[in-house]
């Protein structure tokens, strides 16, 4: 054909068009292009199997096979969050049958447990605290014959080895006894102590320590 010209001498092709050749001849043109495509012999690509790369690349292949998502390994589900699981717990307190309502005398001091309670949330009208463990909370009934005042903040839950604080913010937010109680003499008072513990103590062994100006007053609770 007039003004094509195809140099077959080489790779990659050349192909020569002149200006003159329009319209239909264009189409002609290219058919004559990818049959001359068709005919050209194909270098094949060679790969080293021993290539990082190429060994990813294959691994990713038999993976997106067996339908795994692309992009990465299998996806693992997220583990769940206990804490954001306590927050939305809307269960109320469980109450724990004390092992003991007997009164502990220390000296002037006489002191029993009237509930235990354990919950994952404290709460007030405006606020609440959550916890991954427990808030143990524990109510106590106490009568001295003499002016006492305890200190709260210093009383422990114990389990063998294991010793757990007062939580003050659930001590605040829950409406506890202030942490430095003054009794009066012969007046029996409710004390409301907030702990933090997990839910593995609160087992037998148990007890509270509360300390007093008569001595230390060793409660069991399990």
């Amino acid at each position: 054909m007039r003004g094509l010209r195809i140099l077959r001498r080489s790779w990659p092709l050349t192909l020569t068009l002149s200006p003159a050749l329009r319209g239909e001849g264009i189409l002609v043109a290219l058919a004559l292009l990818a049959a001359t495509l068709t005919g050209c012999p194909k270098d094949e690509p060679k790969f080293d199997d021993t290539d990082p790369l190429i060994k990813k690349l294959k691994a990713e292949q038999q993976r997106l096979g067996q339908g795994a998502p692309p992009g990465g390994p299998p996806q693992v589900a997220p583990q769940p969050n206990p804490l954001a699981a306590a927050a939305v717990d809307s269960e109320g307190p469980e109450t724990r049958e004390p092992v003991s309502t007997a009164a502990v005398h220390a000296d002037n001091l006489s002191v029993s447990v009237a509930t235990l309670e354990a919950m994952h949330n404290v709460r007030s009208p405006k606020l609440s605290i959550s916890t991954a463990d427990l808030f143990v909370k524990v109510s106590l009934s106490a009568t001295a014959s003499v002016p006492t005042t305890l200190d709260l903040a210093k009383a422990e839950l114990v389990n063998g080895d294991d010793r757990f604080e007062v939580a003050r913010d659930a001590q605040k937010l829950g409406q506890g006894s202030p942490l430095s109680a003054p009794l009066e003499p012969g007046i029996t008072q409710t004390l409301v102590v907030y702990f933090e513990a997990p839910r593995g103590a609160l087992k037998k062994g148990l007890k509270l320590i509360l300390p007093s100006p008569q001595g230390a007053v060793e409660l069991p609770l399990r």
